[in-house]
């Protein structure tokens, strides 16, 4: 099956991911000239048509304005006139398409396919978006499958199928009721040639032929020369004299920068960085951070070939600083998985150059630090599908370690594993081990199976992998920190080594928790030390009745920390208790699941299961800020490198210091007898990760098979 991803790369270009479905074409336009005095008062403060705050509504979708957007239609949409309520619903699903919530826009538009309300041009829109969200959907699953082993599950690639399938349909549909020469008619064809579909080219380029000339001819020609067997070069140099023609700065944008990529595919890298730089041109006055970022990755990536690297390096760092600037522009607003792709191969593509020589400076060590830490930014970006506000530079700066800390950087890369240390006087230094990416992740999540098996006899391989592991991520650090008495490793970690425990990792004689205190960071937001006193207020809350040893569990731990114990049956009884009074900790026994997509984790709270974005929702609703949090029986999809974003984006989404978490189920007894253990020797330490640590060599110490790791490793510090 093609990929997915390619369908409609053209439209990341433009940032807009949806096609407008018009208002006035099926609307009395009376309404307009002479509209009631009732529904002017309905529709709003500035006396307006309803007709006519619909389309300043698109307006602003079209601009990517989606919280304006978003906030006025539902300030409007409950008075707005039964003939109004279908745009409005199509124009929802137009912000849920461009928020990445595919789901909800194709549930928002399917109805509207069975009305009569839209024809022609505006159904065939609605036909468009309706198949960009099945595609985008797969895409997404198709990523999920790439990213772990659950590529194989039939059910996966069974919805991958079936949306493909049900949005070919809906392409066909509008080719076979509109003339080719129809914009619509030409968007579906390319997009059904890109899928790898039959399709009439001679017709298809006979209709982009006779096409007006202007942006959206340009746009026909750069998409048609993607397609297999037609002649590229023509293509891309006939949308370049269209735009050199027209005049207009966004035409000449992709129109040049389309050609470089060209160019670079075909080995022409001189060619490339001219036509880099003739891209940008246009956009220079008002710069567009994200071309600007695109085009001088393309020049970066030209360069590279070249063997000129001081040159690459310098305009990598370019787009770095196009990257951070386009952030802080979408900062709050949702962003599509394409734009995440596009900046994670920017980033990528410049963390390989930077350590490929085992003899980086201090400074590119430095840099290096920090595109990791934007790229995990970027992956808690794709997991809630908008852009936090957070600039990582701001917040490392404020990260102070104390003398016995250090910060333990992986990287997985396309043929290396890297490893950078940062000590407490920022000092940095970088191992690397070469393996090929495809060789390591296949064996984290054979590690990660194995972790989690509390019934299996497979010890000795469990070890041998941890072995492994251990000798590519920490052994040649071992002198270092045993030279500076480092005591506690915080690790942030690349890909799916966030999906394991490091405190398994074997040294052949006794695993790394034997030796450090471990926490993990995503290194997105400031940390100071744990050694603090132990929480003042708690409240250990039952909000699963039916959890086996739930019970047990709450009753004891509230009898060692003197914590309040409540027991609630559903969210809102469980925010009205919490704002009663102020906690500084909040512990929840209760199953939490977490996918790899954030419309599949969930939190039972009594008999109600909460989508994770309700439950971050009401974090953030509390009156007074939590410090920690613990979710004592979470569990994340084995093998996916975005299930624990969840877990970690969480606190940095809503201002909670710490999360304690698991990676995986426990028994019911032994999670019982784990946390109690753990918040005893956290109130008697003062210390968190001092507290976990002894907890977990506790365990390991026992002759029985408590000492499993599946049975102490999987608990984490977030911070």
């Amino acid at each position: 099956m093609p990929r997915v991803r390619k369908i409609l790369k053209f439209v990341i270009i433009v940032i807009i991911s949806v096609v407008v479905i018009t208002v006035s074409p099926f609307l009395d336009r009376s309404v307009i000239s002479a509209p009631p005095t009732n529904v002017e008062s309905k529709c709003g403060e500035f006396q307006e048509s309803c007709h006519l705050l619909l389309e300043r509504i698109q307006q602003w979708i079209e601009q990517g304005n989606l919280t304006a957007a978003r906030a006025r239609l539902t300030e409007i949409e409950p008075f707005l006139p039964v003939e109004f309520k279908a745009v409005a619903q199509a124009i929802s699903a137009n912000i849920a398409l461009r928020s990445g919530h595919y789901q909800q826009a194709i549930s928002l538009l399917s109805p509207l396919t069975q009305l009569n309300n839209f024809t022609g041009n505006n159904r065939a829109a609605l036909l468009y978006n309706l198949a960009q969200a099945y595609l985008e959907k797969a895409y997404v699953y198709q990523q999920q499958g790439q990213t772990t082993n659950s590529f194989q599950n039939k059910n996966l690639n069974n919805e991958i199928t079936s949306n493909r399938l049900e949005a070919v349909r809906l392409l066909r549909e509008i080719m076979s009721s509109a003339s080719l020469k129809s914009a619509m008619a030409i968007k579906a064809a390319l997009v059904l040639g890109e899928l790898g579909e039959a399709i009439d080219i001679q017709s298809l380029y006979a209709a982009i032929g006779e096409y007006p000339e202007g942006l959206e001819k340009i746009e026909f020609l750069l998409k048609g020369a993607k397609l297999k067997g037609v002649d590229s070069r023509s293509l891309y140099l006939e949308a370049i004299e269209i735009a050199q023609k027209s005049k207009q700065p966004l035409g000449k944008s992709w129109a040049w920068g389309y050609w470089g990529e060209y160019l670079l595919e075909h080995k022409d890298y001189r060619g490339a960085i001219k036509a880099s730089i003739e891209a940008q041109l246009p956009i220079g006055e008002n710069p567009d951070w994200h071309l600007r970022g695109r085009w001088l990755s393309l020049a970066a990536k030209a360069f590279e070939e070249l063997g000129d690297k001081n040159n690459a390096l310098k305009v990598y760092e370019e787009a770095f600083f196009s990257i951070k600037q386009l952030r802080k522009d979408l900062a709050g607003a949702p962003i599509s998985p394409e734009l995440i792709d596009l900046i994670q191969g920017i980033l990528r593509n410049y963390l390989e150059l930077l350590l490929e020589d085992p003899l980086a400076s201090q400074a590119q060590l430095k840099k290096a630090t920090e595109i990791l830490n934007l790229t995990a930014l970027t992956e808690v970006e794709r997991y809630f599908r908008s852009v936090c506000n957070v600039a990582p530079e701001a917040q490392a700066a404020q990260n102070k370690l104390t003398s016995r800390e250090a910060l333990i950087y992986t990287a997985i890369l396309n043929n290396q594993v890297s490893i950078i240390l940062e000590l407490p006087d920022q000092t940095y230094h970088l191992t690397s081990h070469p393996i090929q990416k495809e060789e390591l992740n296949k064996l984290i999540i054979t590690w990660r199976k194995q972790l989690a098996d509390r019934f299996g006899d497979d010890l000795p391989n469990t070890k041998n992998n941890g072995n492994i592991l251990f000798n590519l991520i920490v052994a040649d650090l071992l002198p270092i920190l045993k030279a500076k008495q480092i005591e506690h490793l915080i690790f942030i970690n690349d890909g799916l080594l966030r999906n394991v425990s490091m405190a398994a990792l074997f040294d052949g004689n006794k695993y790394l928790i034997e030796g450090f205190q471990i926490s993990y960071s995503s290194g997105l937001k400031s940390f100071k030390s744990h050694q603090i006193d132990f929480p003042s207020s708690l409240m250990i809350v039952n909000a699963e009745a039916d959890l086996r040893g739930v019970e047990a569990e709450t009753e004891q731990i509230a009898t060692v920390t003197e914590g309040h114990k409540l027991t609630v049956n559903s969210l809102i009884d469980l925010k009205n208790n919490l704002q009663k009074n102020s906690y500084n900790l909040l512990h929840l026994a209760t199953e939490s699941q977490f996918s790899g997509l954030i419309e599949n984790t969930s939190i039972n709270i009594g008999e109600q299961t909460i989508a994770w974005t309700d439950f971050e929702n009401f974090l953030r609703s509390l009156s007074s800020s939590l410090d920690y949090l613990t979710l004592s029986s979470c569990e994340t999809a084995q093998g996916n490198q975005y299930a624990v974003l969840g877990l970690a984006g969480l606190g940095l989404r809503t201002g909670v210091s710490s999360v304690v978490g698991s990676l995986w189920k426990i028994h019911d007894d032994a999670t019982t007898d784990f946390m109690s253990d753990f918040y005893f020797l956290w109130k008697t330490t003062n210390n968190i990760d001092q507290a976990l640590q002894l907890a977990q060599i506790q365990r390991i110490k026992r002759s029985d098979q408590i000492n499993r790791p599946a049975y102490w490793s999987s608990f984490i510090i977030l911070r």
